[in-house]
């Protein structure tokens, strides 16, 4: 197993711990915690002719460490969205574009990526970006005590300055999907060299951050922040969407800017000289600040009280379409599969439960049923390999029959038992993750009315995931799991990945499925990968080795008065961001 494959196999088990707490507020920061109404000032910045208009947005949560390796918090997320910028970006149609850098091309192998930095991007401290801010990033996610969620994807990745505009990266293992890992906000060599990595979250730097985006951040406390539009992270020309699997020896436009256009009637209004968040501790309280005209959105809602708010006049819903599955992983290791190891029995499993009952009621209808773990939004997922298992369970009955089972008062019998079968299914607590839990409960349902006996055990975090997940002590388990734009489910299904930290939770052996992730995730032309995800898809929907059960939507509340935003697939909910150089605020705002 390469240092890449075991990079992206400790990302998805970190972001199955970080999403299991992700409900819990982070603590502050050690030593530089401003109190409440104690602003922060943010370091120097280029400011634009005043426009008097303000983008004015409200979050649940608060800010801790604005890094974009270090965040802890959705509302750090979002800062360092908006004041960092990487070598490229997410642009529309689930495609991206050049950002800080001008272009780039990808060796015949796909092993060796090439960008050249654009020779106007610049620090919001005026500095000029270099390849030698490049290396300084990797070589933070490389570094043994980086414990961040993106360091381990990196370590199989060499990154070498050749001139000061132009970096290369040469990969382990040759990933289609490099582009989606371009897009990691990059640092500055010049402020941060000497800063102990271990210490970086906390740093003085990531209190009062200075990036290469689009805004800068002027000051900020627990419960506000405050941004200005800055012309640093704006190139002058405007570059085209590049697709998302771009051709091995070719080359992207030699061009980068977000593509903006003239305001249609319905975009009409002023561009935005600024940014204003607001952070509340609870959902009340955010949507009496929106209802009192104070905000002109709401992030972070739960799904029925967004939609209640989206109701009031003057408002309207986005629904970005999410690439966060959850699902229920089955303990497939050999010699602890047991009846499990009949497909008849998995796809049993799946078509008892009825997965748009659970969308609606668990979910908030804020979710799009999952055939595959790949998400219906994304450029891979093929809908004629990913035959649909609906919801019928006199069909899952008979599935079990089929595979020897037989229904007694007491419950199902598998194949030569003599007790019925009892499924423990676990899940993080609801302290931890209340949506995986509730999920859990909802699956435990539908299967105690097939007939058989379950048991659900929720877990501290800690215990479920590197207790139970991690070393397979387990039958079934509620899992939320960060896909990606750029799908790539080698970590999740690899026969490689069980061992060593790997996200394999199923523990799953399969060599004809291996062969088919490993050209998945290859480089290749567009029609060659998608071909090669449709193959892969065909054989996950025949195996079912992993139940889907939805792909969850983030939503944002708008008022009417702001104009622009696009909606595409989001790997997190601060990508809504891909494009607010074209938002718009009403006139007289």
């Amino acid at each position: 197993m390469t240092g890449r494959d075991r990079g992206v196999a400790a990302l998805l088990s970190l972001t199955l711990m970080a999403l299991a707490i992700a409900t819990a507020l982070p603590p502050s920061p050690r030593g530089t915690t401003a109190a409440a109404g104690q602003s922060r000032s943010a370091g120097p910045t280029q400011t634009s002719a005043p426009v008097p208009a303000i983008y004015r947005e409200g979050a649940i949560g608060s800010p801790s460490s604005i890094n974009p390796l270090t965040t802890r918090t959705q509302a750090d997320r979002d800062l360092a969205a908006l004041v960092f910028s990487g070598l490229v970006a997410l642009g529309p149609d689930g495609g991206y574009r050049p950002d800080l850098a001008s272009g780039w091309s990808v060796s015949a192998s796909g092993a060796s990526w090439t960008f050249t930095i654009r020779s106007d991007a610049r620090w919001q401290d005026g500095a000029p970006v270099t390849a030698d801010d490049v290396v300084f990033t990797v070589g933070i996610l490389k570094d043994p005590t980086y414990t961040g969620p993106l360091g381990e994807s990196w370590r199989g990745v060499t990154a070498t300055a050749v001139d000061a505009r132009t970096v290369r990266f040469d990969l382990g293992t040759p990933i289609g999907g490099f582009l989606q890992a371009a897009t990691v906000g990059l640092l500055p060599a010049h402020l941060l060299r000497g800063v102990r990595v271990a210490s970086l979250a906390d740093s003085a730097f990531s209190q009062r951050p200075i990036g290469s985006g689009p805004f800068a951040l002027v000051s900020w406390t627990s419960q506000q922040a405050t941004l200005t539009r800055t012309t640093v992270g704006e190139p002058a020309t405007p570059a085209p969407t590049i697709g998302p699997a771009p051709s091995p020896a070719t080359s992207a436009p030699a061009t980068s800017a977000p593509t903006t256009s003239a305001p249609t009637s319905a975009q009409a209004g002023q561009l935005p000289s600024g940014i204003a968040f607001s952070f509340y501790a609870d959902v009340t309280s955010l949507e009496t600040a929106y209802r009192a005209g104070l905000l002109d959105a709401a992030s972070g809602l739960p799904p029925q009280a967004a939609r209640e708010l989206a109701s009031t006049a003057g408002s309207h819903l986005l629904t970005y379409p999410g690439s966060t599955l959850s699902a229920i992983v089955l303990n497939l290791r050999p010699g602890a599969a047991g009846p499990l190891g009949d497909v008849r029995v998995r796809h049993a499993l799946l078509a008892a439960i009825d997965r748009a009952t659970l969308i609606g009621a668990v979910l908030g209808g804020a979710a799009t049923r999952a055939d595959s773990p790949i998400p219906p939004s994304s450029w891979a997922f093929n809908a004629k390999a990913s035959a649909p298992v609906t919801f019928d369970r006199s069909a899952a009955a008979r599935g079990l029959r089929a595979a020897g089972w037989k229904r007694t008062a007491a419950g199902w019998l598998s194949p030569g038992a003599r007790k019925p079968a009892s499924v423990e299914l676990v899940a993080p607590a609801a302290t931890g993750n209340p949506t995986a839990l509730a999920i859990a409960n909802a699956v435990a349902g539908d299967w105690r009315s097939l007939g058989l006996q379950v048991t659900v055990r929720s877990l501290p975090p800690a215990e479920f995931v590197v207790d139970r997940l991690r070393k397979g002590v387990f039958t079934a388990a509620a899992i939320e799991v960060i896909i990606g734009l750029d799908p790539d489910l080698y970590p999740l299904f690899a026969s490689s990945q069980v061992v060593g930290g790997g996200s394999n939770l199923s523990g799953i052996q399969d060599v004809a499925l291996d062969h088919l992730l490993t050209a998945a995730r290859a480089p290749g032309t567009l029609p060659v990968r998608e071909r090669a995800y449709a193959a892969l898809q065909a054989r996950l929907a025949t195996q079912q080795y992993l139940l889907p059960i939805a792909f969850n939507d983030e939503l944002v509340v708008v008022s009417d008065r702001l104009s622009g935003p696009v909606v595409r697939e989001v790997g997190d909910p601060s990508d809504r961001f891909w494009d607010v150089l074209t938002w718009r605020l009403a006139d007289g705002h």
